[in-house]
């Protein structure tokens, strides 16, 4: 935290999610947000193939709730923690957010796959900040290197230690 007389102010972190800029510190991060779903042609998700099914998490778990992911959503979100990975998904760190959204379940055709939205929504959360063998995540933001993400973690761990950090998403 930095302290300005008796005042204590927050540090925060301000990620431009579209443009794949995440400022910390005055250090930049390449992390992006690309997410295959129904919406975006550049990064399609096969609807029928059961495979490709996501499943909600709430409360840190994940339901039986299909649904189509979405971006990592926009505003301002704690950091909670950080966790070591070695899950190639995820790995090495998982810096973990408060950052939850509404998103629209779907319902699942005569193969397991995506048939068609419910009209229903359920809250989604467990979004992430992660490096990963995947250039698409499932509403994380990806940060690009091994490296950065070291380095973003060990910053954020730092700054845990003496207080709270946020994320303002834009």
């Amino acid at each position: 935290m930095v302290y300005y007389g008796n005042q204590r102010r927050r540090m925060k972190i301000i990620w431009k999610r579209d443009a794949g800029d995440l400022v910390y510190q005055g250090i930049h991060f390449n992390v992006w947000c690309k997410v295959r779903n129904e919406i975006d042609l550049m990064y399609v998700r096969r609807l029928h193939d059961p495979k490709e099914v996501i499943y909600a998490i709430v409360n840190g778990q994940k339901t039986t709730y299909p649904y189509m992911p979405r971006k990592f959503p926009i505003g301002t979100w704690e950091i909670i923690g950080i966790e070591a990975s070695t899950d190639p998904i995820f790995a090495p760190f998982k810096i973990r957010t408060n950052a939850d959204q509404l998103v629209e379940t779907w319902t699942l055709d005569e193969k397991g796959g995506y048939d068609k939205p419910t009209g229903k929504k359920v809250l989604d959360g467990g979004y992430l900040l992660h490096c990963s063998n995947s250039m698409t995540t499932h509403g994380c933001g990806r940060v690009e290197t091994e490296k950065q993400v070291k380095k973003l973690a060990g910053l954020i761990a730092s700054e845990l230690a003496r207080g709270k950090v946020y994320m303002e998403v834009v």
